[in-house]
């Protein structure tokens, strides 16, 4: 069973990319950013380079939007985390479910990207399969990798796999301006 976002120590809200060796300055940027959405907010950097985690008793939502409204110059992306669990394919399989069931209507079309850091899982790409035929047999969306309406984003860092529903694209940060 999927695990549950509730433990603030346990779970990060989000899990950010580093511009390539501005891993310090990103968090110290994300910790200003955010002291007042949370002033109990924590940045923590992992054993994998230009990666951190972000902690709070914020939801991830609000958490997010803040990151989005006013991207620190020295973060690259950020995914909004709605669920953690142990990187195992049944696991991730069944909590990509449950958030199906309450994050998705049934006319949306699905991406399922999922990126490993160390992580026993052999590959992403077993786990990206797994999860968009489990969501289309159970009717919960229909699997469309070039066109998506949504897009299932799943952090493999180590033994925890870190799950967000998001809108294509919403993890980069510094877009180019478009051109009408």
């Amino acid at each position: 069973m999927g695990l549950s976002n509730e433990s603030v120590a346990e779970y990060p809200r989000l899990i950010v990319t580093a511009r390539v060796g501005k891993e310090e300055r990103a968090k110290r940027e994300l910790e200003d950013l955010l002291y007042r959405v949370d002033p109990n907010v924590r940045v923590t950097p992992t054993e994998y380079r230009d990666v951190l985690l972000v902690f709070s008793k914020e939801d991830s939502v609000k958490i997010f939007e803040e990151v989005r409204r006013r991207p620190p110059y020295s973060v690259a992306r950020a995914v909004r985390i709605d669920r953690c669990c142990r990187a195992d394919i049944d696991d991730i399989v069944r909590t990509c479910l449950e958030l199906g069931r309450k994050l998705l209507s049934r006319k949306e079309r699905l991406r399922v990207e999922c990126v490993k850091r160390g992580s026993a899982i052999e590959s992403c790409r077993a786990v990206e399969i797994a999860v968009g035929i489990s969501m289309e047999k159970a009717g919960l969306a229909i699997a469309d990798p070039k066109n998506p309406s949504r897009v299932i984003k799943i952090e493999l860092i180590g033994d925890l796999a870190c799950i967000g529903i998001i809108k294509p694209g919403d993890d980069k940060l510094h877009r180019p301006p478009t051109i009408p």
